[in-house]
């Protein structure tokens, strides 16, 4: 079951910090005016906080999907995991500042499709940060010869990751700004 856990958050934050990275560099120049509209990164330095954050998106995937083969050490597993929890956790802090203003970011580009601010903004930050620690309590676990397939554990998370990614812009919107 370790085992299991391990990949599946690997390919989850593999297939999350992909896709992200993805559609914000597909889009840098609207990624970095939504920056610049939230307005808690100084206006002059959106670019380079979007820039930054495609860099860490795609360091952080790469090394996910490089971490879920056998030529990868414990200690890197538990670096990548790590590193996307605490990414997780500022994303998080991100978006509650955001919901937290008055009037408010109309999106926070947490998601490919286009998806107003809501609660539910807060579900990939909420996703990564959990399988990534539930990924880290079973770092330890990966042995050379699993017994099953690996790639169940794998296509679960790219599954789950793009579930998690497009769930913000499938949260129905009722009249008043509130959520079903």
């Amino acid at each position: 079951m370790q085992n299991f856990l391990l990949l599946f958050a690997l390919a989850y934050v593999a297939a999350l910090f992909l896709a992200s990275a993805a559609g914000h560099i597909v889009r840098f120049r609207n990624f970095r005016l939504l920056i610049r509209e939230h307005g808690i990164v100084p206006r002059a330095s959106s670019g380079l906080f979007a820039a930054a954050v495609c860099g860490f998106e795609l360091l952080a995937g790469a090394a996910a999907l490089l971490s879920l083969g056998q030529l990868v050490g414990q200690g890197i597993r538990i670096y990548v995991l790590a590193g996307a929890a605490l990414a997780g956790a500022a994303f998080q802090f991100y978006v509650r500042q955001l919901l937290r203003r008055a009037g408010g970011a109309t999106s926070c580009g947490c998601s490919p499709l286009s998806a107003p601010l809501t609660r539910a903004s807060l579900v990939p930050s909420i996703g990564v940060v959990g399988i990534s620690v539930c990924g880290l309590a079973a770092a330890g676990a990966l042995d050379r010869s699993p017994g099953w397939l690996p790639a169940l554990p794998c296509l679960w998370g790219l599954v789950f990751a793009g579930m998690t990614v497009l769930y913000p812009a499938a949260v129905l919107q009722l009249p008043g700004g509130r959520q079903a």
